[in-house]
């Protein structure tokens, strides 16, 4: 009888081992795999914190975007606007500006200009006289204006005339707007 209870014994053992083997693969797979989810959420984790970063940031750039496009409409034409017709309209401010402030405009041409970052330059040389009083009133008078009208350069020489209390001032200056490209 012993013989027989060790024989039902081992089968029973091995139809238990037949079982388990199976169970115990399925639980060691089902392990390997919970370490391969782990590592591929530390891998993931900074990109996905990177990306959530990002969305938040999402309004906060829209904004500031906008803000910075209304800033530019301050300073630049829009690259719709006609570059040839910038540079008319801006001698005819600028002989407004000169006349309301009583500056005499000897000359002005619209030159030729060149591009930067994105931005078209519209210049014309001017040449002027009157005397310092007048000549600050019309360049305060452009730096009010929108869009800005930009000074490149000047070259400011006195006039020698005998008996004249205040001195006038012959003036080269080299104005211009700005027109965005695209």
């Amino acid at each position: 009888m012993t013989l027989l209870r060790h024989r039902a014994r081992l089968s029973i053992a091995a139809a238990l081992l037949c079982l388990l083997l199976p169970v115990g693969l399925v639980l060691i797979h089902l392990f390997e795999l919970a370490a391969q989810a782990d590592e591929t959420l530390e891998a993931v984790g900074p990109r996905y914190a990177r990306l959530a970063g990002l969305r938040d940031a999402a309004a906060p750039v829209t904004e500031a975007a906008a803000a910075a496009e209304a800033r530019l409409e301050r300073y630049a034409y829009p690259a719709s606007s006609n570059a040839d017709r910038l540079g008319t309209d801006l001698q005819q401010r600028l002989r407004a500006a000169a006349e309301a402030a009583g500056v005499a405009v000897v000359g002005s041409q619209i030159v030729a200009g060149k591009p930067q970052d994105g931005l078209d330059e519209i210049p014309v040389s001017m040449t002027l006289e009157a005397e310092l009083g007048p000549l600050q009133q019309m360049l305060q008078a452009l730096a009010e204006q929108a869009p800005a009208v930009y000074a490149d350069s000047v070259n400011i020489q006195a006039q020698r005339r005998r008996g004249a209390s205040e001195k006038r001032l012959n003036m080269q200056v080299r104005f211009s707007v700005l027109r965005r490209q695209s």
